[in-house]
């Protein structure tokens, strides 16, 4: 069944049973569809689909998303574009809640059976919606403000982070310690060692029907609400959306407020797909600057994966450059300071300190400006990342409420808009649902994957990895044409991993005895391959010339020199005053001006 559920390959499974060493294609085919069929059962005893494997009296939250899967050769017929739900469990200690004791092999059916039963019509059929949602009134805001804590504190970890970088890169006597230089690596030193709580995660049923549809999303929620009723009754249901279908859902709660509005339901904005809009406003600024050629010629990436840095198109490699970039640019900066102080002629207590020179040539020199706020937005993006991997509420409002008017001066209009929107639910989760308040402050807004330290991830990102399963040639996508194998493999498939998993830890017990907590980062070949990037960096922008040591009213390109027109250093000069504390004021205080409309 293991070989089965990885490869899916009829051919490999009947040539092993042949030499003993597996059950034969078919025998597992009756298997699953014994698992499928009493999964089904139990969806119609219950009137609830919910997993087997989820656990009774466990915070309990959600994601819905559009699966959209199409294969680039022109003769595939297996694309889809349907919808997704994911039910993630979020454990305070192993163990938490209530087994449901489920059963899920066996039944009253045929055992010799392949085929697997018809899913519930309650949760195959999507209730029509006849009425719009656009222009839907707001209701007004219950609280002043959003309650803030001590960002500059956030951003001093960081600039800590880099001062130990520094410190690594210039030694040269091999006395520092290079355990911990790279961000994660350095973040990850500094929490407790004890292992973290997995938290399980299960996928429902797919449905063929798009996600973007008011009627969709409408269902989608309803089952969320009736599995969470059924698993941890009285909890409030929190689900998590991407930009578009948070949108939709947020007009969904204003149009139908008994139903879905605020007091009933919480929505929460996807912390992935935010990462990926920040990354990408970067990518917008860097956009001409030579920063992609720096890159290559620094042999940190190829041509055309750093060009697509810009456009974030893989989070973690985007998000590895710009740790580079952080630390090579504060190096450049230290190194044209001491450059500064050896040329000045007046006594070294008369020099002014670090950041009191980096605050004068920002206000004066464009090129200082410019790749100064390239260091400040990737900092800003790292500290909205590090909230998550530390499940710190209070730091992901904080980071959040900083990035919107990123957002808003590089022209992301709909982060721009709805991220407000989603800060107001924060700002009123206290006093509307005060459990799942509780929850969020002790990190259950994340997801933990493995025990490892510093890896809690978004509940967006868990359900892409879930989605992930079921794509590409093993998964359940494949199957598309053929409705009974894709019944089969998102009934029985979640219960056939959990068989395996199960085994797996059976026979591996001695593992979790002596599992490993510390983060991946933490391993002597990512710091050196770290610490070469970032000299290698260094040295090509040293090369090209130090922008910090720039003493013109020109923006020029790093690596040909080109000066760029008044008009871009206007837009350098103008995007800066377009976070001025005026401009950051209105953009916190708009989400409580009410009422406005939305329309999509």
């Amino acid at each position: 069944m293991m070989l089965h559920a990885h490869t899916r390959k009829k051919e490999l499974v009947d040539r092993l049973s042949h030499l003993g060493l597996s059950i034969s294609y078919d025998r597992v085919l009756q298997l699953s569809a014994q698992m499928g069929n009493s999964g089904c059962q139990q969806f119609h005893r219950e009137q609830v689909v919910c997993p087997p494997k989820m656990r009774g009296q466990v915070f309990t939250t959600a994601a819905i998303d559009n699966i959209g899967h199409n294969p680039s050769a022109t003769t595939s017929k297996d694309s889809l574009y349907g919808t997704a739900i994911s039910l993630i469990q979020h454990p305070s200690y192993t163990g938490e809640g209530v087994d449901r004791n489920i059963v899920i092999v066996g039944g009253s059916g045929d055992a010799r059976s392949k085929t697997v039963a018809l899913l519930p019509r309650y949760y195959t059929d999507v209730p029509p919606v006849t009425s719009s949602i656009k222009k839907s009134p707001v209701p007004a805001a219950e609280v002043p403000s959003l309650t803030r804590g001590d960002f500059k504190q956030q951003t001093d970890e960081e600039y800590q982070w880099l001062g130990n970088a520094k410190r690594v890169l210039e030694d040269n006597t091999g006395t520092v310690d290079n355990d911990n230089t790279s961000w994660a690596a350095f973040h990850a030193s500094r929490q407790p060692p004890d292992a973290r709580v997995i938290c399980p995660t299960s996928l429902l049923p797919l449905f063929l029907e798009s996600a973007h549809t008011v009627a969709m999303i409408r269902h989608s929620v309803d089952v969320v609400k009736n599995a969470v009723e059924h698993l941890n009754p009285g909890q409030t249901p929190v689900v998590t959306f991407d930009q578009p279908l948070f949108a939709l859902a947020k007009q969904i709660q204003w149009k139908w407020p008994e139903l879905y509005g605020v007091d009933q339901i919480v929505v929460m904005f996807c912390g992935l797909h935010i990462e990926m809009a920040a990354l990408k406003t970067l990518g917008d600024w860097l956009q001409g600057s030579g920063w992609v050629q720096a890159l290559v010629q620094a042999e940190i990436a190829t041509a055309g994966t750093a060009d697509s840095f810009l456009r974030a198109s893989h989070v973690l490699r985007t998000r590895k450059a710009h740790q580079v970039t952080a630390a090579a640019l504060y190096i450049l900066q230290h190194h044209a300071y001491n450059n500064y102080c050896l040329g000045e002629t007046r006594d070294a207590e008369d020099l002014p300190a670090f950041e009191d020179w980096c605050c004068q040539r920002r206000e004066n020199i464009p090129q200082f400006r410019y790749w100064a706020t390239v260091l400040e937005l990737e900092l800003l993006i790292l500290v909205y990342v590090r909230s998550l991997r530390q499940g710190s509420l209070m730091m992901y409002l904080d980071a959040l409420t900083e990035l919107v008017p990123w957002f808003h001066a590089l022209d992301h209009t709909h982060y721009d808009m709805w991220i407000p929107v989603h800060l107001k639910d924060m700002a009123e989760l206290t006093t509307k649902h005060p459990d799942v308040a509780r929850k969020f402050r002790e990190g259950h807004f994340t997801v933990q994957k493995t025990q490892r330290v510093y890896c809690s991830i978004p509940i967006d990102q868990a359900h892409e990895q879930n989605n992930a399963c079921i794509k590409g040639d093993n998964g359940a996508v494949g199957l598309t044409d053929n409705p009974s194998a894709l019944r089969r493999s998102m009934v029985a498939g979640p219960e056939v991993a959990r068989v395996i998993e199960e085994y797996q830890d059976g026979n591996q017990h001695w593992r979790r005895q002596t599992a490993d907590t510390r983060h991946r980062d933490l391993t002597p070949s990512v710091q050196s391959s770290f610490v070469k990037d970032v000299r290698s960096l260094v040295g090509v922008i040293e090369e090209m010339g130090n922008p910090f040591e720039d003493e013109s009213q020109d923006l020029v390109i790093l690596d040909t020199k080109e000066i760029a027109g008044p008009a871009a250093v206007k837009t350098v000069i103008n995007a800066s005053s377009r976070l001025s504390p005026e401009i950051v004021c209105w953009t916190e205080q708009r989400q409580w001006s009410t009422p406005f409309l939305v329309t999509s």
